[in-house]
């Protein structure tokens, strides 16, 4: 995201993995958001947390950019997972498509290919449409 984001309590929930154990991270994960799917419990298991943990860092707003890109972007989030500030985006990007994802949070949308590659695929065709007619 493009906002200003204080990411104190993402580390803090890494930290937890890389002082007791990926075990201890999902037990805190699942506490916080509920039980998870058995393969994304097996993925987030093998997570690289040293990675994570540098990710998780505040950044400053880069919102002031937004109008000035041009190309084409496809922005989506889950309808669980407060939308509106990636809608937002959109609307400052020219060229932006944005959609959501029904029932899904912040893990599902991220996680569900099925239902993101087919807006994904219809974005690109628009945008090779596109190109090959200019």
């Amino acid at each position: 995201m493009p906002y200003a984001r204080d990411a104190s309590g993402q580390r803090e929930f890494v930290r937890v993995a890389l002082e007791k154990g990926p075990a201890a991270f999902v037990a805190m994960w699942e506490e916080e958001f509920g039980v998870l799917p058995p393969a994304l419990r097996e993925r987030m298991l093998g997570y690289d947390y040293e990675t994570l943990l540098v990710a998780a860092q505040d950044h400053e707003s880069l919102e002031a950019v937004l109008p000035t890109m041009t190309m084409p972007c496809l922005l989506f989030a889950g309808e669980l997972d407060e939308p509106e500030p990636v809608e937002e985006c959109a609307r400052l990007i020219a060229n932006a498509t944005f959609f959501t994802l029904p029932g899904l949070d912040h893990g599902g949308a991220i996680t569900r290919s099925d239902l993101v590659l087919p807006h994904v695929k219809r974005f690109l065709a628009a945008v090779d449409q596109h190109a090959g007619a200019v």
